[in-house]
């Protein structure tokens, strides 16, 4: 009996050193499957321009990377991605320890602290790390796993729209555990999100054409910076470039960060972000994705989060960092100071349009004037009545939608953020019930499926119809024409267009809009500065700048100031919370029958504002500035603008 135990021990120590043998041998095979380059949120070897960890490395010494490094431990992507890029092994330990600390909920739902993102990164970047043992491997595939099949579940319900927060969002998991996950789930998760982006995402991208019908809150942070992470994992992980598919020749990421820097960032301080989420850093350190583009060479090294003091916006902006979405590493100046930024985005569905004035001109010595203006469809639930409305931005503020911060509470939102009178548009009848429609936005899946039911459902609430640009070094102009008539009830207004023409040599804005309605139109302007009440117009000084206006149609004109609060039929619709000045709390109205001529000069001190006089003809009525002649159709819709 002794004896066989004597023969049976070494042969069950054999067994057990040819199993621990095996394991090690498949867990080396498996680490050896994967590529070196990180999957997650990587270019990865191959590609254009890039580099490997230890070009990278070699990059990081330099200035001004290496005093930025120690910054990346305060989150636990950024110690994982501290261990990658130094080997330091406190980092890997700590990164690791946060990790296995990241649960997943036992269903699809909202992560305010980023746990989806941080959890499969860390993952990645730690995958070769000799203290990430099979065990802790095996432990986070499985909540990755998890994460993944029920992204999966929300994207496959034929009601979750394209465009819905949460859809970006089960997006970007779905790429991410693709990125993080090897073997077959891997596969089958990698199939679906290339399937979803081809059927689903990609269709409805193309045709907003970097436009989003969000929030800015949302449509950067839960939308563009989710998609993006997606979009790059996938590019690794399918070995295919999935941004470069917009029609016109253009990066969807390029025109999603144009639309970005120059409609919200300027309020992106006080609308969504702040320091201490975990997936930004404190305004110490810098972002870690950042780094990640940069570093890797998606584009020319450049630290950009140091450029964003440029867009100060009475909001605290200049304290923060540029958030994760910034992952491509486009340049911030060359962008906002390029010469005549004009871009139109969604013609057909959202009709968004961004326009910078070029930097310097004898009327303005401001770096740029930025003009936002929007008349499209309603295509999401969030979607403001704000069809018609216009913003400018020149050192501050002048013009504000005054609807965009939803941070005073819900009573403040529904009662006042969310109606039309909190924007720059026009309003028939009482502050109430005079604004625009908000039809119910049924669920969706896809871009089609809402451009089928669209008119049986009554979404269609603006169209821009006309746009029209000529640029050059002594006469550069825009024009802008849009039928704004459906966004109301069709009981009151039978109709109202709104055409703009834009003179960045003279500084001026010029709206001429043409209403016929049963109740009396007001043409409102917000802004977060005093408006000054003047003879025939208003003036508004700024931060650095002022806005002088000049009313001459309706000729003598009722024109008053609102505020200051906010104001809705004369009750002050408190928020819940103090807003900065970008959230406007004064409003100018001018009462009028059948039309609105207004001219808008935005100039710096110490430069003087264009000579402006009233043109009227028999079918044609416009203005004279300086010496150039603008006229406009009296009666009808138009489609184009005179200029003698």
């Amino acid at each position: 009996m002794r004896s066989g135990v004597r023969g049976f021990v070494p042969v069950l120590l054999l067994l057990l050193a040819l199993g621990f043998a095996v394991l090690s041998a498949s867990n080396a095979a498996a680490q050896e499957s994967r590529p070196e380059h990180p999957r997650v949120l990587f270019r990865g070897k191959g590609g254009p321009g890039c580099v490997s960890i230890a070009e990278m490395r070699g990059q990081l010494r330099k200035e001004p990377w290496k005093p930025r490094l120690d910054s990346l431990k305060k989150s636990p992507h950024g110690a994982a991605l501290h261990w990658l890029l130094t080997d330091e092994e406190a980092s890997a330990a700590a990164a690791l320890a946060e990790a296995k600390k990241l649960r997943v909920p036992e269903s699809f739902g909202h992560d305010p602290d980023w746990n989806d993102l941080v959890l499969c990164a860390a993952y990645d970047w730690l995958y070769r790390w000799k203290g990430f043992t099979l065990e802790d491997k095996k432990e986070l595939a499985a909540r990755i796993d998890t994460m993944g099949r029920l992204a999966q579940s929300h994207l496959e319900k034929p009601d979750t729209r394209f465009c819905d927060p949460e859809a970006s969002r089960a997006f970007m998991r779905v790429a991410l555990a693709a990125g993080a996950l090897d073997g077959p789930r891997a596969d089958q998760l990698r199939v679906f999100a290339v399937e979803y982006f081809e059927k689903v995402l990609r269709p409805g991208l193309v045709a907003l054409e970097g436009a989003w019908p969000s929030s800015p809150g949302d449509a950067i942070c839960e939308e563009f910076a989710c998609q993006s992470y997606a979009l790059w994992t996938l590019r690794t992980a399918c070995g295919r470039d999935f941004m470069e598919f917009n029609p016109r020749g253009n990066a969807w990421s390029g025109l999603r960060a144009r639309w970005i820097t120059l409609s919200v960032l300027p309020t992106l301080g006080w609308v969504r972000w702040n320091d201490s989420g975990i997936a930004s850093l404190n305004k110490s350190g810098r972002n870690v994705l950042d780094m990640i583009a940069v570093a890797s060479q998606d584009n020319p090294l450049r630290w950009l989060s140091a450029e964003v003091g440029d867009l100060d916006a009475e909001g605290g902006y200049p304290d923060r960092q540029a958030p994760d979405l910034f992952i491509f590493g486009f340049p911030w100046k060359p962008m906002l100071h390029d010469s005549h930024l004009w871009s139109v985005f969604g013609k057909k569905t959202l009709g968004q349009v961004l326009w910078t004035s070029r930097p310097g001109t004898k009327y303005s010595s401001s770096d740029r004037t930025i003009f936002t203006f929007r008349a499209g469809d309603r295509l999401h639930p969030s979607q403001h009545p704000d069809q018609g409305s216009f913003t400018i931005w020149d050192g501050g503020w002048l013009a504000v939608d005054s609807g965009d911060s939803l941070r005073g509470g819900k009573n403040h939102a529904g009662n006042y953020a969310r109606r039309t009178v909190a924007h720059n548009t026009v309003i028939f009848g009482t502050d109430a019930e005079g604004g625009q429609r908000t039809p119910e936005v049924p669920g969706f899946r896809t871009i089609e499926e809402w451009e089928a039911r669209k008119n049986e459902l009554g979404l269609e609430t603006g169209d821009l119809l006309e746009e029209k640009h000529k640029r050059g070094d002594k006469v550069s102009w825009i024009y802008l024409s849009a039928d704004l008539t459906k966004a109301y009830r069709p009981e009151v207004v039978e109709m109202f267009t709104r055409e703009i023409m834009v003179c960045d040599h003279f500084a001026a804005i010029v709206v001429f809009d043409k209403v016929r309605a049963t109740a009396k139109a007001r043409w409102l302007l917000h802004s977060g500065y005093k408006p000054e009440i003047r003879e025939s117009g208003f003036r508004i000084e700024g931060k650095g700048s002022f806005l002088y206006a000049n009313v001459l149609l309706p000729k003598e004109a009722a024109i008053r100031r609102i505020g200051p609060g906010f104001v809705v039929d004369g009750a002050d619709v408190k928020p819940a919370a103090r807003l900065p000045p970008a959230a406007g709390g004064w409003r100018v109205e001018i009462e009028g029958t059948d039309c609105f001529l207004v001219v808008l000069q935005p100039v710096t001190p110490g430069h003087r504002t264009a000579r402006l006089s009233l043109i009227e003809e028999p079918d044609k009525v416009g203005v004279k500035v300086e010496d150039q002649e603008i006229l406009f159709q009296r009666k009808g819709v138009s489609h184009d603008v005179d200029l003698r």
